[in-house]
């Protein structure tokens, strides 16, 4: 089996799936929300870093973060997720002090969803450098050209995709723009 098929192999949905997305959905599921709202700022952070942490450990396996790297983690990933929103973390706080929005439950999905997002980026950008070799050209090339060719329906527009040596150099704007069609595809196939 040769590289090309070894690294189309690991890509496969069902893959990254059992790999990456499970862990993070499972970690989801199993968090206790007691309660659907917060009554201050600092209860907000404090909620939000505590899911960010036990998430972390259960994905990850490993021991829990440091407090003050558990807010910050969590306070980038807020800000970054409410920008899709047209928010910020003010505006999170404040749906999940009236549970507007869906509240805490809605910001845990959304951190979940974050994180699985990230966590999903970094194994498939693992996946390239190990069957990639960045000295030869012409394989990145190829291997670049054949990728678009597979999974071509899920880039986006903004992908031009008969220019593969774009992409050799920096694969990263391929795979994010990867990740957000098969994402997009997928909540379209599920409110079918």
């Amino acid at each position: 089996m040769t590289d090309v098929e070894n690294l189309f192999r690991e890509l496969e949905e069902a893959v990254i799936a059992r790999r990456v997305g499970t862990k993070h959905d499972e970690a989801r599921m199993q968090y206790p929300l007691t309660s659907n709202t917060v009554s201050s700022f600092d209860e907000f952070i404090s909620r939000a870093a505590d899911y960010y942490n036990y998430h972390f450990q259960k994905v990850h396996h490993c021991g829990p973060l440091t407090q003050f790297d558990a807010e910050s983690q969590v306070k980038d990933i807020i800000q970054q997720v409410y920008r899709n929103y047209d928010g910020d973390i003010v505006s999170a706080f404040k749906d999940c002090t009236d549970a507007v929005n869906g509240g805490c439950r809605s910001l845990l999905d959304r951190i979940a969803d974050a994180m699985k997002y990230r966590h999903t980026e970094q194994y498939i950008t693992s996946v390239f450098d190990r069957y990639i070799q960045p000295n030869d050209w012409a394989m990145k090339v190829e291997i670049i050209r054949q990728f678009i060719n597979v999974y071509g329906a899920y880039l986006g527009s903004d992908i031009e995709k008969d220019q593969p040596e774009r992409y050799a150099k920096d694969y990263h704007t391929l795979i994010r723009s990867y990740i957000d069609g098969r994402k997009k595809t997928s909540a379209h196939i599920r409110r079918l």
